[in-house]
């Protein structure tokens, strides 16, 4: 959703109601959660195998647990002046690079906001369509082309074109200020406090890109950054290599899957594959824990 003031809405715009509307909204939610355990009932008189009424268990909890969280001690309201300032956007201009600060910022406010209050418990910020980018002239940064040209060094996408002089250097300060949107994101989520402990201390904030080289669309070696130590589950403030050999790029080498069933443990979400059975491999990156 690239409005964030329809993000906001659909995910965590339901504190501005009257009492009258939530009384009727939590009642809607109550019978939601009757449904859902009629349905639960009936499918566990039937002749189910343990792999089927696990994962039946899990889903049950997860609606259970959501329903015992989304009106929890953090309201799912954002500071009135920013409420106003979504209000404010012209959705015809939401995807203009001139926007792009602006709208991420604000999309930034909803994500933590949404896993503060418990509305979700993932979410995924991504920034821009994957291809193409904006072309950065703002915090210091005058580019001319945008950024998926320069992640070619390139004038043009297919690299016909002639290389942009000091395009590296571009890359860098892209890098840098997206790192700084992240740190925004991570001071968003330490400062909703839960009881002497923030939001920031029981989550897990995952940055990283498709590629690890535009130029070669090379996604071996690829950079991550965990921020967080989700409860205490992730070694904090170290660079680790994963791969088994340092110098040497390959397909098999730890391969990506272990990263997201990693990630899955972390969030009490116990998983010892993660996708196609016969892709990747089994188990977590044990480098990378507590």
């Amino acid at each position: 959703e690239n409005n964030p003031q329809l993000a906001y809405l659909d995910i965590v715009g339901l504190g501005n109601l009257d009492e009258e509307a939530l009384l009727r909204l939590q009642a809607r939610r109550e019978s939601v959660l009757d449904l859902v355990r009629g349905e639960y009932e009936y499918l566990l008189g039937r002749d189910l195998s343990t792999a089927d009424r696990t994962k039946l268990q899990k889903h049950f909890d997860t609606v259970r647990d959501l329903e015992q969280t989304i009106n929890g001690t953090i309201p799912c309201t954002l500071d009135p002046d920013r409420e106003a300032e979504l209000g404010q956007i012209n959705p015809n201009t939401v995807s203009n690079d001139s926007q792009y600060r602006t709208i991420g910022r604000m999309q930034l406010d909803v994500l933590a906001l949404a896993i503060a209050c418990g509305s979700t418990r993932v979410a995924t910020m991504m920034w821009g369509s994957g291809a193409g980018g904006p072309i950065f002239t703002w915090d210091g940064m005058s580019h001319q082309y945008n950024h998926h040209k320069l992640s070619h060094g390139n004038t043009m996408d297919d690299n016909s074109g002639n290389e942009v002089a000091g395009y590296e250097q571009m890359l860098f300060d892209i890098d840098q200020w997206y790192a700084t949107e992240m740190a925004y994101l991570l001071g968003k989520l330490e400062d909703y406090d839960e009881g002497g402990t923030s939001v920031l201390d029981k989550t897990a904030v995952v940055m990283m890109n498709e590629l690890s080289h535009g130029k070669d669309h090379d996604f071996r070696d690829l950079p991550v950054v965990i921020a967080g130590s989700c409860g205490g589950y992730f070694k904090q403030g170290e660079y680790i290599k994963v791969t088994a050999q340092a110098n040497t790029k390959n397909d098999a080498d730890a391969p990506h899957n272990k990263l997201l069933t990693t990630l899955c443990n972390a969030m009490g979400v116990p998983e010892n594959h993660f996708g196609a059975a016969d892709l990747g491999e089994d188990g977590e990156f044990d480098q990378i824990k507590a």
